[in-house]
């Protein structure tokens, strides 16, 4: 079976799509069948195949521990959230056209991740320095509004610096389940205090 497909766009190359995908099976014999399958799919649709070590040395980094992976800065998200197959485009226009063409920011990619009945889709950046965080913020609450007025699912809500604002200011009942569960779970807010919902919120 196919386990797991990934998608990364670089924004140096906005038009080239990398899909990364695991294939498992219990004999190889299948592994390899299913493997030739795909090839020749990729190859009939006009993709090409490439070498896969980049990404092998990723995924051993993260299976062992994360080495070196933050190498490049700390990850910041934008626009992360799951959505129908066929609305990836919707995030992708956006992420192309307002992200890197009209507000020339060129640090973003562009990725997704096969969930069970959807895509996990985002925008991802990072960062070394404190004084590009303000920027950075800026730019993620513009994209963020666009997007989630889309058929954008929020995908958690990353804190004050993330999606509290926009997910609250939306009455879905999706804030609303989180609190309760805050409340529940962590009846004296010792867990993350003030990080994912405001102290104001839970008295």
């Amino acid at each position: 079976y196919l386990q797991g497909i990934y998608l990364w766009v670089d924004p140096t190359a906005p038009d080239v799509f990398t899909l990364l995908m695991d294939v498992f099976g219990y004999e190889e014999v299948i592994v390899e069948h299913r493997r030739k399958r795909i090839e020749d799919e990729i190859k009939r649709l006009g993709g090409q195949m490439i070498d896969p070590e980049p990404a092998n040395d990723y995924y051993d980094r993260v299976l062992t521990g994360l080495k070196d992976i933050f190498a490049a800065g700390v990850w910041h998200f934008i626009a992360s959230g799951t959505l129908r197959i066929d609305d990836i485009t919707f995030l992708y226009k956006i992420w192309r056209e307002e992200l890197i063409e009209k507000r020339g920011y060129k640090k973003a990619g562009f990725g997704g991740q096969v969930l069970p009945r959807c895509w996990l889709a985002f925008m991802v950046t990072n960062y070394r320095e404190p004084s590009e965080w303000d920027e950075i913020v800026k730019l993620a609450d513009e994209i963020n509004e666009m997007a989630f007025k889309g058929p954008l699912v929020p995908y958690g809500i990353g804190g004050r610096d993330g999606l509290r604002r926009i997910v609250a200011s939306r009455d879905t009942g999706y804030y609303r389940l989180l609190k309760t569960l805050k409340k529940t779970l962590d009846p004296k807010n010792i867990l993350q205090r003030g990080i994912f919902i405001p102290e104001e919120e839970l008295r």
